[in-house]
């Protein structure tokens, strides 16, 4: 999906934080399944789920890589065989499971334009190389 300039101009790490708290508002825990989901069903412990909930909204994109080819990503093979995300812009990074499911972050966004959130993206993340479009 292609966004407008002025669209991608306007976004902002508190937009994006501002879009993830929504997400975590609309959360259901189903007693019986033992499971949360967002409004639309999706499992909201599924990190695929949340990164395609967010690409969306943001017109970006749903990344992962599978733990195999990622070895030194820390989220990885301790979590699942792989992991997704949301890159918006080519800039923002947006990690709803590692911010919500297994308390990795102190917040759900990291700017790839700053220093600071590029190393904690590539302790977290591991090579960006590795990193593919997941398809919807």
């Amino acid at each position: 999906m292609l966004v407008p300039a002025a669209r991608i101009a306007s976004i902002t790490r508190q937009t994006l934080e501002a879009f993830v708290q929504t997400l975590i508002a609309e959360e259901r825990y189903d007693d019986e399944t033992g499971h949360s989901t967002f409004a639309d069903g999706s499992p909201c412990a599924t990190c695929t789920s949340a990164a395609r909930h967010i690409a969306r909204a943001f017109g970006g994109k749903v990344m992962g890589y599978w733990s195999a080819a990622n070895p030194t990503a820390e989220i990885g093979s301790r979590y699942d065989d792989g992991h997704d995300f949301a890159l918006i812009a080519d800039r923002w990074v947006v990690d709803y499971f590692a911010y919500t499911t297994v308390n990795l972050l102190d917040a759900p966004v990291l700017d790839l334009h700053s220093a600071a959130d590029r190393r904690l993206a590539r302790r977290l993340l591991g090579n960006r190389k590795t990193w593919a479009v997941v398809p919807s």
